[in-house]
C-alpha cells in the first residue's frame, strides 16, 4: 500500500467544499490554507498530479525539471473536508492502514511532536520506508496536520532515493533544517475568527 492509498483509504465520504491551497489576497470568509512559498519559490514547482473526490482535494507538487514516475522530491497538499474525527484518530488510522500493509522493508509513522499553529491543533509525523518494495526506492517524509473548524490539513514534504538503514534520516542536515523551518511556517487561518486571524500582509504569490 502506498502513502497515497493509506490516505484514500479513511477519506470520509462527505460533502466536497471549496478551500485555498496557498496565500492569497482578498480573502475569502472561509479557512485558508498558508504555504510559505515566494513566488520564486514557486517557479521551481508545478503540478504533477491533482485531484478531488468526495471530502477530500489533493494536490501533488514536484521538481518543475521532474516527471511524476521519478520524482526525487515532493510537496503534497491534502484537505479532507468536513471530517468527522479529529486529528490524533486520523493520524493513527492512517498509522495502521500504512504499516499494517508493509509496503516498505522498514516502515514507521511516528509522532515527532505536537504544536499550535495559529490557534489551531497540529501534530507533525515523520515517514519512513527504507525500501518500498513496490519501485526499490527508500522513501522519507515529514507530514504536518492542522485540525481547523472547516476541514483537516495535511501538508508532507517527502525525499525519495537509494534505499537506507533503519533509524537513519537519508537527508542532509541542511536539507532537515529547510524542511523544519519550512513545516514551521505552515498556517491555517480564518479571517471570520479572531483567534485564528489571517495575515494583514497576505498577498497572492501564485
Amino acid at each position: 500500500m502506498s502513502l497515497r492509498a493509506a490516505i484514500l483509504a479513511i477519506a470520509p465520504a462527505c460533502a466536497l467544499l471549496s478551500s485555498a491551497l496557498h496565500a492569497q489576497s482578498g480573502m475569502e470568509a472561509a479557512e485558508q490554507l498558508l504555504i510559505p512559498f515566494s513566488a520564486e519559490d514557486w517557479r521551481k514547482w508545478k503540478v504533477g498530479a491533482q485531484g478531488k473526490r468526495q471530502g477530500l482535494t489533493m494536490v501533488e507538487y514536484i521538481p518543475r525539471d521532474q516527471a511524476i514516475e521519478t520524482w526525487d522530491r515532493m510537496l503534497t497538499v491534502q484537505i479532507f473536508h468536513r471530517m468527522p474525527i479529529g486529528l490524533a484518530d486520523f493520524m493513527g488510522r492512517m498509522k495502521a492502514n500504512f504499516e499494517g500493509k508493509q509496503p516498505c522493508d522498514q516502515t514507521a509513522l511516528n509522532l515527532v511532536e505536537t504544536r499550535q499553529v495559529n490557534g489551531y491543533a497540529a501534530s507533525l509525523h515523520r515517514l519512513t520506508c527504507t525500501r518500498n518494495k513496490q519501485n526499490g526506492k527508500g522513501e522519507f517524509t515529514y507530514m504536518l496536520g492542522i485540525q481547523g473548524r472547516d476541514a483537516l490539513y495535511l501538508v508532507q514534504q517527502a525525499w525519495r532515493g537509494e534505499p537506507y538503514a533503519d533509524g537513519a534520516v537519508p537527508l542532509s542536515k541542511a536539507e532537515l533544517k529547510a524542511w523544519q523551518a519550512f513545516v514551521g511556517k505552515v498556517q491555517v487561518c480564518d479571517p471570520r475568527a479572531a483567534e485564528h486571524a489571517c495575515p494583514k500582509d497576505l498577498k497572492r504569490t501564485r
